[in-house]
């Protein structure tokens, strides 16, 4: 409630907060996953000021009729009908007036309280706050350049292009804007609509299934896929078509992340341990003296806890975020990116449960890693994997001979060096240290009571019964220093039997 009376930018910040569950307990995740950002529309005048201004003619001319009256309205932007000339009915985005300063000011502060907090607050600079709200700058950045959800709306339409199970909008580049995106108006029903539904209208069980495969799809052969799948984003269409809607918060996976997250899925349905770890590992950052024998045998035991599991028991996005926190606690960095991805998985699978109590994820999931490995052994595939490795290999030919004269030359002359990095050896180092300081020590303890003695027999003044104070000093310093070295000498003689 704090968040949405703070607006927009602090709302954004909850729900991207939602997603981080390597910081913050289940509690507070679920509170956060509540955060809505309706709110009412905003002046007609503002959205037909904004209309002229970036697309550089009044609304009359561009479109044959415009809706007033909005269809939807949001923190960041507001939707309204309207009509091309041609007939075409559109849907037109229009983002809120003045939003890019708030939201500078906004994200000033949101730093601000950052820095106190690594400066301040113990334990903080391991959680990177400094860090945490850059990188939401960066998103919130892209989710107000209404070019790039643009953008974001034909790379989804092309992956989908050849499947009967998909519906993407047309967009029409000449209507949009940095703050203005127009596209195919589609009429259907709203997914909260159909969990609501009980008269048949649907097939749940149907919706469930698609629903999880086009997920699926797009997270582990495309590697781009809708980072907020809720059921407010989704609409059905007849047929049991899905549509999705706002590609503002969209995820992207590197190809590296892709390839283990898929050998992730092939582990978990073959419950082979090496390969997710190998995956995990590949997958997320950590330090190198990493015990990789201790984490072998954590995984082993998850995915076997796992195995026992009923299907109709097995949750798959509680098996992602179980996944993350084992990472977590053997000190892996997980990327946000993988973080969004199973905030996704847990929607969509959430989504499909309600429509089918009796939707298993897990079968699909099976299905699917048969999928990913004929994906892999696709002709057209193999030849663009042969040609690029050909390619590889003609380049480090043609490049072998310069680099065989550069390496003969500086042997010639003498600048040839090789680097050895030996590692292990710091227990030996510790030892070597151990044994010097001894050595060291003694030799100075010795020294002490030989000077000791030297000065005692000289009668070096001041004297106290006849006997040199210095002298005595020395003797009774180098008898305290003796004691201690002997006690701690004993100490690790006791401790090793």
């Amino acid at each position: 409630m704090a968040l949405e009376e703070l607006g927009p930018t602090f709302i954004k910040f909850g729900q991207l907060l939602s997603n981080r569950n390597d910081i913050l307990p289940k509690e507070l995740l679920s509170e956060l996953e509540a955060l809505q950002d309706r709110v009412p529309p905003f002046a007609i005048d503002d959205v037909r000021r904004t209309i002229e201004r970036d697309l550089g003619s009044p609304v009359e001319e561009l479109f044959a009729s415009f809706d007033d009256v909005a269809v939807a309205s949001a923190s960041i932007a507001q939707v309204h009908r309207a009509r091309l000339h041609d007939g075409t009915s559109v849907a037109v985005k229009v983002q809120r007036p003045g939003l890019r300063d708030l939201v500078d000011t906004d994200l000033d502060i949101l730093m601000g309280f950052a820095r106190l907090a690594e400066t301040y607050v113990r334990g903080s600079r391991l959680l990177n706050p400094t860090g945490f709200v850059q990188e939401f700058r960066e998103r919130l950045s892209e989710e107000l350049d209404f070019t790039l959800e643009a953008q974001n709306i034909r790379r989804f339409k092309s992956m989908f292009s050849d499947s009967r199970d998909v519906r993407v909008p047309d967009v029409y580049r000449d209507l949009c804007s940095s703050r203005i995106v127009t596209m195919e108006y589609i009429e259907g029903v709203r997914m909260t609509e159909v969990l609501r539904s009980a008269d048949g209208r649907f097939d749940k069980k149907e919706l469930a299934r698609r629903g999880a495969n086009i997920m699926l799809e797009q997270i582990y052969l495309h590697g781009f896929f809708h980072g907020d799948p809720h059921p407010g984003n989704l609409m059905v269409l007849p047929g049991n078509v899905i549509c999705f809607l706002d590609f503002g918060m969209m995820g992207r996976l590197r190809p590296r992340e892709r390839q283990a997250l898929n050998e992730t899925v092939l582990g978990l349905v073959d419950m082979d341990t090496v390969r997710v770890t190998d995956a995990l590992l590949a997958i997320t950052h950590g330090e190198p003296e990493l015990n990789r024998t201790k984490l072998e045998d954590a995984v082993y035991d998850l995915i076997d806890e796992y195995s026992n599991a009923s299907l109709e028991e097995l949750d798959l996005g509680s098996l992602f975020q179980d996944l993350v926190e084992l990472a977590l606690s053997f000190g892996l960095r997980v990327p946000t990116r993988l973080l969004v991805m199973i905030k996704a998985t847990i929607t969509i699978e959430g989504v499909g449960r309600n429509l089918d109590p009796e939707f298993q994820p897990i079968d699909l999931i099976k299905k699917f890693a048969r999928r990913i490995v004929l994906d892999r052994v696709r002709p057209e595939r193999l030849v663009k994997d042969a040609a690029t490795t050909g390619l590889d290999l003609i380049e480090t030919l043609r490049t072998l001979p310069r680099d065989a004269q550069d390496l003969i030359g500086k042997a010639r002359t003498g600048n040839l060096s090789l680097g050895f990095k030996v590692e292990g050896l710091d227990p030996l180092m510790d030892t070597l240290d151990a044994i010097s300081f001894r050595l060291v020590f003694g030799i100075v303890l010795a020294s002490l009571m030989i000077a000791s003695a030297l000065i005692t027999q000289a009668g070096l003044p001041p004297t106290w019964n006849d006997l040199s104070i210095i002298g005595l000093g020395g003797f009774m310093v180098s008898g305290l220093l003796g004691m201690g070295f002997l006690f701690s000498l004993l100490s690790r003689v006791f401790r090793r039997h």
